[in-house]
């Protein structure tokens, strides 16, 4: 299933859901947007209602719910995303009309979310939404998708890093391997089989040889703290690490 088809799968899976509930919200909630970046709002937007009426994870969560016919109940639990939009996208975004950003961005609430769809037609949010085209049309492709090797790690991912990947690797050859019982062996196994050898500068997979995906910058630097331009460095390179997954996947099956 290509990343169009698993986009709209999961939206029209959530409408679908929401409509037995009866929920006062839909009709707003629900519109079909052309634009990938307006589609992926929108799918936080339904998100946040259906995690409000206590739907599971894997029924309310895009990354559990890609892998829940691939794997079994419990390691699709373990699905996260390898990059957030949500945290670079909305550090980017400037002065939103009565909503305030909180450690340098807005927190992802219903009220931000339905705020950045309104002003789509604004000049800077469409430069912005064209930045990360790309990047929300390939959110849901496998080339974006991991499978952690313990499903701990995927709070761990955000609190520590904001789902910064270079970090989260950086982190996993040091104090990850410890606190998670993951020795380095299977940790570059894990690596093999999520085809991230393109997270590497060069072979073999070493520590001191994770390509850093902001130049100049700590390996360990939260996005919210980089600069605009940092940010944007940031996510074209992310984009690039999400093609080159995609390819390897679609090479490797």
């Amino acid at each position: 299933m290509d990343t169009k088809q698993i986009e709209r799968t999961i939206i029209r899976d959530f409408c679908k859901r929401f409509n037995g509930y009866g929920n006062q919200h839909i009709e707003i909630s629900v519109k079909n947007y052309r634009n990938s970046v307006l589609n992926l709002l929108n799918y936080y937007r339904l998100g946040i209602l259906m995690n409000d009426i206590g739907m599971a994870r894997d029924d309310s969560d895009g990354d559990a719910f890609y892998f829940k016919n691939i794997c079994n109940e419990k390691e699709c639990l373990n699905a996260d995303v390898a990059f957030s939009f949500w945290t670079p996208y909305s550090c980017l975004m400037k002065n939103l009309p009565k909503c305030r950003k909180n450690n340098g961005m807005y927190s992802k609430n219903y009220k931000h979310i339905s705020t950045m769809i309104a002003l789509k037609d604004d000049k800077y949010i469409k430069e912005i939404n064209t930045l990360f085209e790309s990047f929300a049309e390939n959110y849901f492709s496998r080339g974006n998708l991991l499978l952690l090797p313990n499903r701990k790690m995927n709070n761990e991912r955000y609190r520590l890093f904001e789902d910064r990947m270079d970090a989260f690797l950086d982190w996993c050859f040091a104090d990850g391997l410890m606190e998670f019982s993951y020795d380095e062996s299977n940790l570059i196994r894990w690596i093999k089989s999520e085809n991230l050898e393109c997270m590497f500068e060069n072979m073999p997979i070493k520590r001191e040889n994770i390509k850093r995906l902001v130049e100049g910058v700590d390996i360990n630097e939260r996005i919210s703290r980089l600069t605009d331009e940092q940010i944007k460095e940031y996510v074209r390179n992310a984009q690039k690490i999400i093609d080159n997954r995609n390819k390897a996947f679609n090479k490797n099956g």
